[in-house]
């Protein structure tokens, strides 16, 4: 396995051997950082021993962010993909009868996977963009060869966990639910209710807002039209849920964050917020709240460019995008734990809530390199600043939710918004399956829903409610998840939304939460199982096996699948329990 390094100068490539540690089917390989000469531009490891060619039996496991994949080993165009961001830090192949696991362990959230097809001759490399990062320890990575039945990537999964449940010390929700009540409150029949209130415009029509310039906000439901939501939701029977609210804030969604307060007047204010928390609180209901520990905007009343990661060459990290509050600036971790986490908690602490508070944005984009001098971090140190805001508001707030899943937070996470963005669509061309790789670690352990594509899946197609079931997922309703204008933006949790505006809206919109509860509530159980096996039975057909002795089958066909005696009807689930 031979490393090349790239140099600045020349750009000629040098080869060096790596040290390996260890034989079969457990080994070790690394390169230490400080054997790499001064001015590398690029560190590239050719995994040679995964070199494949179109024909083979098998194919790359990539767990890519957007949604994780395989690559299959067939006649295909040349092409080049590199997959920046890598929701967990493995990679798997399989090759005919045995499988490879690589767990990145040195420099884990630094790297990149480029896989490239030449002739039908298949490759992978782990890249290091050193124009980008330093290297600030040993670059090393494990690889775990698989045989027989775990040679697939069930069992790439299974052995990420065990790895997983000795290094992060994972403790499974079954035995969670025995000890806190934040994870015992009605999880079979609790729907996850998210509401975004109000917004500015979105993209918005000013870069760097002031209080002179700042657009006006959308008022879409205010405190006093979710206490009449929650009413019709007793009305129509549904015993218990958790309603987050979004952009109750300070001139609402992403309105002035690091900002806060004061609670936005036009919704109703402080005391609008904590009536509704005591209303809730009467009739059995569960109130969180939406906050952000990432992103900073010029509008706040505390915002400073000290505060903001750096760069290595010292310019400002921004969003690509634009959002509520104009022109986002990247938050350095170190910033947020150290100077906004506590006064924010102490201040929230006030209120009441209860739940799974929500974090935005966290555990949806790799850790941040900050190159502040001020308040440097490499990615492990951002990992662990990270974590702390995450372990302290858990603390302090009951339960913890967050945007996506990024592993590095797995033993502090209780529950993710969507783990994927694209599950039906818009995943790389060189994905020929999905499959739900992360499920197959963290059920059991993460309460999730498997994509921004799932949220109110009881107003989309119908294979959007079959993935739903085939990732196990627990189910989420956003009000107001549709906000995002323009030609060249698109509503990434889709066009097909919720509301709650008017009676007739609040009725109808219950009857279809209250529907989908009563559908889920037979599936509800194996949140607390693990996720064991995940089959294509058919072309269309796929099977996922629970440790607790259940499979769901999802019928994607337009016709019935029969299996055994179990007739999977077209575009639909069902589920059994073998003896």
């Amino acid at each position: 396995m031979p490393t090349v390094y790239r140099n600045s100068e020349d750009k000629e490539k040098a080869r060096y051997r790596i040290s390996c540690e260890g034989q079969e089917p457990d080994f070790t390989c690394t390169i230490p950082h400080h054997e790499i000469p001064d001015g590398t531009e690029q560190v590239e490891i050719s995994l040679d021993f995964l070199n494949g060619d179109s024909g083979t039996d098998g194919y790359y496991v990539i767990p890519y962010v957007k949604a994780c994949f395989l690559t299959r080993f067939r006649q295909r165009e040349d092409t080049e993909y590199i997959c920046r961001e890598n929701i967990m830090p493995i990679l798997g192949a399989k090759m005919g009868e045995r499988a490879f696991l690589l767990i990145m362990e040195g420099m884990m959230y630094d790297y990149q996977v480029k896989l490239k097809v030449r002739q039908g001759a298949y490759s992978l490399s782990l890249v290091y963009d050193l124009t980008e990062i330093d290297l600030y320890e040993d670059i090393s990575f494990r690889v775990i060869a698989l045989n027989g039945g775990e040679a697939d990537y069930n069992g790439m999964a299974h052995s990420y966990r065990r790895y997983q449940q000795e290094r992060k010390h994972l403790i499974p929700l079954r035995e969670r639910m025995e000890k806190e009540p934040v994870m015992n409150y009605g999880l079979k029949d609790m729907p996850i209710i998210r509401i975004r209130l109000g917004w500015k415009p979105v993209p918005s029509p000013v870069l760097e807002q002031t209080l002179a310039t700042e657009p006006p906000m959308h008022v879409a439901c205010t405190f006093a039209q979710v206490e009449a939501l929650m009413e019709e939701m007793r009305r129509q029977g549904i015993p218990r849920a958790e309603l987050c609210l979004v952009g109750w804030n300070s001139r609402g969604h992403d309105g002035r964050w690091p900002q806060m307060f004061p609670v936005e007047e036009q919704l109703g204010g402080e005391e609008g917020l904590r009536s509704l928390i005591a209303h809730a609180k009467n009739i059995g209901y569960r109130i969180t709240c939406h906050t952000n520990s990432s992103d900073t905007y010029r509008i706040a009343d505390c915002f400073e460019e000290a505060d903001v990661i750096k760069k290595k060459d010292q310019s400002l990290s921004v969003n690509e995008n634009t959002w509520s509050g104009g022109r986002m600036y990247n938050l350095c971790p170190k910033v947020a734990s150290e100077k906004y986490l506590e006064q924010n908690l102490k201040k929230l602490n006030t209120f009441g809530f209860e739940g799974f508070h929500y974090i935005d944005v966290l555990t949806s984009v790799p850790p941040r390199t900050c190159y502040d001098p001020r308040h440097p971090l490499n990615a492990s140190q951002s990992v662990g600043y990270l974590n702390h805001i995450l372990k302290r508001t858990r603390q302090e707030m009951g339960g913890i939710a967050s945007e996506g899943g990024f592993d590095f937070a797995a033993e502090n996470l209780d529950f993710s918004l969507y783990i994927a963005f694209n599950l039906l669509e818009g995943y790389p061309l060189v994905a020929d399956e999905i499959i739900p790789l992360w499920q197959l670690v963290y059920h059991g352990y993460i309460l999730s829903n498997p994509s921004a594509e799932t949220v109110n899946f009881p107003v989309k197609e119908p294979d959007v409610r079959l993935k739903f079931y085939e990732y196990g997922g627990i189910p989420v309703i956003y009000f107001y998840s549709r906000f995002v204008g323009g030609a060249d933006r698109k509503n990434w949790m889709g066009d097909k939304d919720m509301t709650c505006a008017t009676e007739e809206e609040r009725v109808e919109s219950v009857s279809r939460i209250k529907k989908m509860m009563e559908e889920y509530r037979p599936f509800a159980g194996r949140q607390l199982a693990f996720m064991e096996r995940h089959d294509k039975l058919a072309e269309g057909v796929y099977q996922t096996t629970y440790s607790d002795g259940y499979r769901v089958i999802v019928n994607y066909t337009g016709q019935p699948f029969l299996l055994g005696e179990v007739c999977v009807p077209p575009k639909d689930v069902a589920q059994v329990k073998d003896v």
